[in-house]
């Protein structure tokens, strides 16, 4: 049975991204065990929910997931598209947004996330590059917000966040709780995806899967 603050979570995968500088499809680039990426995140967004769905123009991809999968409500905005048609159509207000190409995502990050009470319609942990909505919870209360912000022409995602009240995890926050920091860190090259599949082999990251 799922903990009460779980029940109002869905899980909104973004995986609508060209991926023009990994070469190919890098949802579908193998990880651990040979699996494709996007199957290790959806693994660690069933830890948290039964509610999840796919952001991508193209479902022939995650056929093999039988999971719905919804092209952007208003294209052209890149992440920002995408984030605001999974406020849209997922069946909770708080929508968990992961990246298709976080393939260490962390059940113990997520679900640590997912346990945090806030009035900020935004949780979302920081990482050495800054915060990281592509990892963060969003409130479906948004959704009328971030059209104002397409209307206005400000697309930058953290741009965004810096105008949205957050309730941010910082990285000292992180460490404190021994969550996994490698739940962060996104792929965009196949070299960097060695790197990290690398790390993990080596058991570099935190073991926060209980």
């Amino acid at each position: 049975m799922l903990q009460p603050h779980l029940r109002y979570l869905s899980v909104a995968i973004m995986a609508g991204g060209k991926s023009s500088r990994f070469g190919s499809n890098k949802a579908l680039a193998p990880w651990l065990n040979s699996r494709p990426v996007i199957d290790s995140v959806v693994a660690a967004a069933r830890t948290v929910t039964d509610s999840i769905i796919i952001i991508s123009p193209d479902a022939q991809p995650y056929r093999h997931l039988d999971i719905p999968v919804y092209p952007d409500i208003i294209p052209g905005y890149g992440p920002l598209s995408g984030v605001h048609t999974a406020l849209g159509m997922a069946e909770t207000p708080r929508v968990l947004i992961l990246a298709c190409d976080m393939p260490a995502v962390s059940p113990g990050f997520l679900r640590y996330m997912a346990s945090i009470n806030s009035y900020a319609p935004v949780v979302v942990p920081e990482s050495d590059s800054g915060m990281e909505p592509l990892h963060a919870i969003w409130h479906s209360s948004l959704t009328h917000v971030l059209e104002m912000f397409m209307a206005n022409g400000l697309t930058g995602m953290r741009k965004i966040l810096c105008k949205l009240p957050c309730r941010i995890i910082s990285k000292t926050e992180i460490s404190d709780m021994g969550l996994d920091h490698l739940s962060l860190i996104s792929v965009n090259t196949p070299e960097a995806l060695a790197r990290l599949r690398d790390q993990k082999a080596k058991g570099l990251s935190v073991m926060d899967t209980s």
